[in-house]
């Protein structure tokens, strides 16, 4: 028999047997009885939460697979594009020239050029150089700049990471620059060469590579160390850059808008 229901019974019997009505003590001690034997009920149909780790899943964006089909001479750099106080100018006709594939091939030798173009796809490209026209400032000797077009951004970001000089010419003194440049293209890379010329002085070779798209552009600046200053190979590569993001940009023909996003490539 459950314990409340024994101290009701006791309680009651108590009444009927005293000659006299119980005491408020009494009944309040009886009260206090029956509530400390009371039973606990528990809902044993509730269920009980189990916890759980939640995997969040993030998608990865789709790539922007467009390109940039005009001619590479357009975005070559302009002598109005580097500082006038340095008077850059294009000597003469030779120093500026298409840079064909069969050129790379001849250049490179036939294995090593043909590795190359088949990784990256390379289209075309164009070269130039520019000399300075005073020797009142100081600014590099001669400024260079290379515009390539390759079939992908792809292409182009791998010309910069692993074509780079001190890649393609490991027995030459090229080593890498740490020089933090911010938003140039969706990846870059800044190296130099440095030769001791006869006379004991230093030639510098100092260049910027970066890829903007399908596009892979080489900026340098060479001539003596006093003489280099990175600042205004900065300022050149930029300017190609420009350029580059002013031209329209379309879909390969194997690709549709549907399935690509348009989001810009990241610095």
């Amino acid at each position: 028999m459950p314990k409340n229901i024994i101290a009701i019974l006791i309680f009651f019997l108590l009444i009927s047997c005293s000659p006299s009505v119980p005491s408020q003590g009494m009944i309040q001690t009886a009260i206090a009885e029956t509530q400390a034997v009371a039973p606990t009920f528990t809902n044993t149909n509730i269920p009980v939460p189990t916890l759980t780790s939640t995997i969040t899943v993030t998608a990865s964006p789709t790539p922007d697979l467009r390109i940039i089909t005009d001619d590479p001479q357009g975005f070559l750099l302009k002598p109005e594009d580097l500082p006038r106080e340095a008077k850059y100018y294009l000597p003469n006709s030779a120093w500026i020239s298409p840079h064909l594939n069969s050129e790379v091939v001849s250049g490179w030798t036939v294995e090593k050029g043909k590795e190359y173009l088949a990784r990256t796809g390379r289209i075309n490209g164009w070269v130039v150089y520019y000399a300075k026209g005073t020797r009142t400032v100081y600014a590099p000797d001669e400024i260079f700049n290379n515009v390539i077009m390759f079939n992908s951004s792809a292409g182009a970001s791998l010309f910069v990471t692993d074509y780079s000089y001190r890649k393609r010419f490991p027995k030459e003194e090229w080593e890498a620059v740490d020089n933090k440049i911010e938003n140039l293209g969706q990846v870059y890379d800044v190296e130099r060469k440095v030769q001791v010329t006869s006379g004991g002085d230093k030639k510098i070779q100092y260049c910027i590579s970066f890829a903007y798209y399908n596009y892979g552009v080489v900026t340098c600046g060479i001539g003596l160390e006093k003489d280099i200053v990175p600042e205004i190979i900065e300022t050149g590569a930029r300017a190609v850059l420009k350029k580059l993001q002013n031209a329209p940009l379309v879909f390969p023909p194997t690709e549709t808008p549907e399935i690509v996003s348009t989001s810009t490539p990241t610095p």
